[in-house]
């Protein structure tokens, strides 16, 4: 069975999806004893230092820094031990994505998982972006977003722990072939009505979630995540101009409810739906473009 032990005293929210488990906690005091079953990435958000145990033998105190990323392998049995309380959170990613993100590149078994320091720009964004989400409860909101980003940390992680996987999926990059894009184009507009998955457009490719997600921005200059919200925002666009009520186009486009609508719309077009409906758009903004967190974050995938 999964164990995760906090020092008492220390309070986690814990947060899940299909694709990803996050454990946020705030104050940390300690982590008497942990062996989870998936690969476990550990993101810190304060420096910290914390002496640690792994398979009972216990390492002396180290610094982790603020936004620093630690890899802890599945099953390995662990605790920290910091000199003060600290935020943290554990980003509990299913083994399935790291076969899919090693599949074709390397041997998964070759792999080395071990515990160690995967920080770089990338993975720290990435770490950071899931966590925020959890807390701010919108992962169920943008599942194809939740699961690109971490078959993305996934991916990013393998390359760390083996250099010869990332020289080899750096060469292997290819789009999607004409007939590919099309099919998928047009599975997005006859299902812009309802959320999917990532997995949902890459069957529709006949390709696995890592290769269609890297092909399918080559091929649109876009990611899955950020292509569907532009075609949800774009179905949303008609309908509003066609007269329909802000709360009937946030049915009719899969948003959660009014709220959430009104965000997404406004992070995408710069404006509210009311003020689009309004036509007061028109008056400062010749340029639409995606503009705040949602996009931004759909940016740093692959």
């Amino acid at each position: 069975m999964p164990v995760l032990e906090f020092t008492a005293g220390s309070t986690a929210d814990h947060y899940e999806t299909s694709v990803v488990t996050i454990e946020d906690g705030a104050p940390i005091l300690g982590i008497e004893r942990a062996q989870l079953p998936e690969h476990t990435l550990f993101i810190k958000g304060a420096d910290t230092v914390a002496a640690a145990v792994l398979d009972g033998k216990r390492y002396p105190p180290a610094l982790y820094p603020r936004d620093g990323v630690t890899m802890v392998p599945a099953d390995l049995e662990w605790a920290c031990m910091p000199l003060h309380p600290y935020q943290g959170s554990l980003i509990r990613l299913p083994e399935r994505l790291f076969s899919e993100a090693a599949l074709g590149e390397v041997e998964h078994c070759a792999i080395d998982f071990r515990f160690t320091d995967v920080t770089d720009q990338r993975t720290s964004q990435m770490a950071k972006a899931l966590r925020d989400m959890a807390k701010a409860d919108t992962l169920h909101l943008y599942p194809v977003l939740v699961e690109s980003m971490a078959l993305a940390l996934a991916t990013e992680t393998i390359k760390k722990l083996s250099p010869r996987a990332a020289d080899r999926m750096e060469r292997k990059k290819n789009g999607l072939s004409r007939e590919r894009k099309r099919r998928v184009i047009d599975f997005a507009e006859a299902n812009v009505g309802r959320l999917i998955s990532l997995s949902d457009m890459a069957a529709v490719a006949n390709l696995s979630p890592f290769h269609f997600s890297r092909s399918f921005k080559m091929s649109t200059g876009m990611s899955p995540a950020k292509f569907m919200l532009s075609r949800r925002i774009g179905r949303a666009k008609r309908l509003l101009q066609d007269g329909m009520s802000i709360a009937e186009v946030a049915i009719e486009c899969a948003f959660s409810s009014q709220a959430h609508f009104t965000k997404a719309f406004k992070q995408v077009m710069g404006v509210t739906p009311g003020q689009f409906k309004s036509g007061a758009w028109a008056l400062g903004f010749a340029m639409i473009q995606f503009t705040e967190p949602i996009a931004n974050i759909a940016d740093l995938l692959p």
